[in-house]
């Protein structure tokens, strides 16, 4: 139980490290060996393993985006009683981007990450994009802030098999203080 509750009390932070471009604080809790998914169909999209190309993948985004600010609206995890570090936490977040070009934009999502030991060895983001502050639901749905997107992004990760053995909802959900 401490050590989910110490990973649900430190997630925060490393987004804060995220808000800050502080590579360094970030890739501290990542594995050598860890791999990061990142959707959708944009040259940034697709699978990077390794700590190397990880960290490239984050060097280029940094470069992308020089103003960012992530807001956590909740940390889960699904073992509340880990002691160990070996854990599935969910982390749902906004956050609000200016590229290079000075172009604004917001997206929210959810990055799914495995641990071991205390350090992240499969990271995946699932990002609702955004239009003026809204995102489209499924097909034939609903429009709204966050019309559809739960269940939309469930539905992404069951049908890819990324929710075998990570059964939602979490166990120990939280919202992180304010």
């Amino acid at each position: 139980m401490i050590g989910a509750w110490l990973v649900q009390r430190k997630t925060p932070a490393i987004y804060q490290a995220f808000n800050r471009h502080d590579l360094k604080a970030v890739l501290s809790n990542f594995a050598d060996d860890v791999t990061f998914v990142f959707p959708g169909d944009v040259r940034a999209s697709g699978v990077h393993s390794g700590k190397e190309a990880v960290t490239r993948w984050f060097e280029q985004f940094f470069a992308q985006f020089p103003t960012l600010r992530f807001t956590v609206h909740r940390v889960a995890v699904a073992n509340l009683f880990d002691m160990v570090g070996n854990n599935v936490v969910v982390t749902h977040w906004d956050v609000e981007v200016v590229n290079r070009q000075g172009r604004r934009g917001q997206n929210s999502g959810v990055t799914v990450t495995t641990l071991r030991r205390g350090k992240a060895v499969h990271i995946q983001d699932l990002i609702s994009f955004s239009t003026q502050g809204r995102t489209s639901g499924p097909p034939g749905g609903k429009e709204g802030k966050y019309a559809g997107y739960y269940d939309e992004s469930r539905y992404s990760m069951q049908r890819r098999g990324h929710l075998s053995g990570h059964p939602l909802p979490l166990s120990g959900e939280r919202r992180p203080a304010q």
